[in-house]
């Protein structure tokens, strides 16, 4: 099927649905104020539900098949990029190392030296001895094609959970709500039961 005519019969569905959809809103200012505006508001609802899920299979008719082509023309990329995304990580890592070796024989240098300079200090009539600085590493490595350049970056990992604020805390909701539903209690977690309508044809009905 040529992609015009799948433009085509997607924009006739659209207007279908579009047209109902109108149909439905018009439902908006209902009231509900005996039993037999209790059984429309119910019937409107279920008609809203069903409607929308023939929204919902309307549109993956027509977007499974470009998502899945999208799925399958990522993939292929993916291979190559894959791969290089590893090695990158592991130079990357390899690099680091690397200066924090560099770095800790500057630092393991300079308290020699200083250590030097004190002793000296201490030990004859000069009034004070200063230490000769041990150069930091250069912050960049040129290369023929350009440079590296070693910017510091604030990180953190967690030291003490039990240090930590509560506004920097997150609840999981998802095992909190696996946890209620099974009827099982939290600490600091107030359960309570909320009433939602659940809809269900029984006969069939134009959408």
């Amino acid at each position: 099927m040529s992609h015009k005519i799948t433009r085509r019969i997607m924009n006739e569905q659209i207007q279908a649905l579009a047209i109902r959809k109108d149909d439905l809103l018009e439902q908006g200012s209902l009231e509900i104020k005996d039993e037999t505006s209790l059984i429309h508001a119910s019937e409107t609802l279920g008609a809203i539900r069903s409607f929308l899920k023939k929204v919902e299979s309307v549109r993956i008719f027509f977007t499974k098949p470009l998502n899945d082509h999208l799925k399958d023309i990522n993939a292929e990329f993916k291979q190559i990029s894959a791969p290089l995304s590893n090695l990158d990580k592991q130079i990357t890592q390899k690099l680091k190392d690397y200066r924090q070796q560099v770095e800790a024989k500057r630092l393991e240098e300079q308290a020699r030296l200083d250590a030097e300079a004190q002793a000296r200090q201490e030990t004859s009539l000069i009034p004070e001895a200063i230490a000769p600085i041990v150069p930091a590493q250069s912050k960049s490595v040129y290369t023929e094609t350009g440079k590296i350049t070693f910017m510091k970056i604030r990180r953190w990992e967690l030291e003490d959970i039990s240090k930590v604020p509560l506004e920097y805390l997150k609840l999981d909701d998802a095992k909190i709500t696996a946890v209620i539903k099974a009827g099982g209690n939290i600490p600091g977690i107030r359960p309570w039961f909320e009433e939602i309508p659940q809809s269900r044809r029984i006969k069939n009905e134009a959408i």
